[in-house]
């Protein structure tokens, strides 16, 4: 939030950082780079656009709002993922999984007491929420695609892809 930067610099900052640090971690652990399917590259493709989206909202939810409330409403994703993987996988929705979603809507509603854009902890939720969307369905293609590769494999592609995806935004000057 104290950065002075523009949040696609920050991120792509994040993400060159991000990407030779697991480069290095892949070559010493000796795991593959090479993708096998092309199948497999659409989904790390589609999935690093996902996870660019899901920094740039999630920072934006700090800069309009609080780390507190972007990281609140961020850690919505896993009932949106409990409500989305019985469509996606064809798995029973529990009725606990929906009461605990009740209750975390409840607790996001403490946050925004009244729905007003120009309030900075509505927007910073609408903004983590949007973040935590993005981070849901990152995982669930993940999950439902690509699971035989390492996570740091998996990892390694998406940030470069996000860095690629936010190089055009980032002014590095």
């Amino acid at each position: 939030k104290t950065i002075d930067l523009p949040i696609s610099t920050i991120t792509l900052g994040r993400c060159v950082v991000a990407a030779g640090a697991l480069l290095a971690y892949i070559l010493v652990a000796r795991q593959g780079l090479a993708i096998r399917r092309r199948r497999d590259l659409i989904v790390l493709l589609a999935s690093g656009v996902l996870m660019a989206m899901h920094w740039v909202t999630y920072f934006q939810s700090i800069r309009v709002s609080t780390v507190a409330v972007a990281i609140i409403a961020l850690h919505t994703y896993p009932i949106m993922t409990i409500l989305l993987e019985p469509l996606m996988f064809r798995e029973r929705l529990h009725v606990t999984d929906v009461l605990v979603g009740v209750v975390v809507l409840a607790g996001i509603l403490v946050l925004v007491p009244k729905f007003n854009l120009s309030d900075k902890n509505t927007r910073g939720v609408l903004w983590g929420l949007a973040s935590a969307a993005f981070f849901t369905v990152r995982n669930l293609l993940v999950r439902g695609s690509i699971r035989s590769y390492s996570g740091s494999t998996i990892m390694f592609y998406q940030v470069v892809v996000t860095a690629v995806v936010l190089l055009p935004f980032a002014p590095l000057t």
